[in-house]
């Protein structure tokens, strides 16, 4: 909630309304240890998704976040050795983020597969998943240096009615109405050292995080 209120258009919208609307302290907004339930988290990005008017803004606005947006958890990610332990990274933390799910990473002889879970009987949940997928690209194409990444992503959703930068750019990248969450990266890039990595600061990253898990 703290990254989609501050992050224009989003910032623009009454977020005490939507607090009072969906049953929550806006407290919990700007609280670094500030829960709220996953039918609400859902809820809400439903709601502002409508209220923003377009139902595939959540990909364009979570992928112009900057590293840092998600504090330790993107860290994890960009610092990491390698796309390999990257991947690894946010699967063994995730926990620090939500007890709610839990995020997957496998590899078969092609790919190594970042999974998000389907969230079934929690309501609604085509906008946080955009929203994800949206930061999770972005990470990726910081990382590998492009605006493009050769990475493919699955989603159990309906294609979006409405136009998005993001969707343009990755075009047929992007396949929708599949039978999971995922982004799918090649074996071949599993192993590609990372530019911002440095052995001391990943290891203060990673201490920094098992203290907050």
């Amino acid at each position: 909630f703290r990254a989609l209120k501050y992050h224009s258009p989003a910032a623009k919208l009454d977020w005490r309304a939507i607090a009072e609307l969906h049953k929550f302290d806006p407290a919990v907004i700007d609280d670094p240890e500030g829960t709220v339930p996953i039918t609400t988290w859902l809820d809400v990005f439903e709601h502002v998704a409508q209220e923003l008017g377009s139902d595939a803004i959540m990909f364009d606005i979570f992928n112009k976040m900057d590293v840092g947006a998600f504090s330790i958890f993107d860290y994890l990610f960009i610092c990491a050795p390698t796309l390999r332990d990257a991947c690894k990274a946010w699967k063994r933390f995730m926990p620090m983020r939500t007890n709610a799910y839990g995020l997957h990473y496998h590899e078969d002889e092609h790919y190594g597969i970042l999974e998000w879970p389907i969230l079934e009987g929690r309501g609604i949940w085509c906008q946080s998943m955009y929203a994800r997928i949206g930061w999770a690209a972005r990470r990726f194409e910081i990382v590998l240096e492009t605006d493009h990444p050769p990475i493919a992503i699955e989603l159990a959703t309906p294609a979006p009615k409405d136009p998005s930068d993001f969707l343009e750019r990755y075009g047929r990248k992007v396949r929708f109405n599949r039978l999971r969450n995922c982004i799918s990266i090649p074996a071949y890039l599993l192993s590609k050292r990372l530019p911002q990595n440095e052995d001391n600061l990943y290891a203060i990253i990673q201490t920094s995080a098992f203290r907050e898990l």
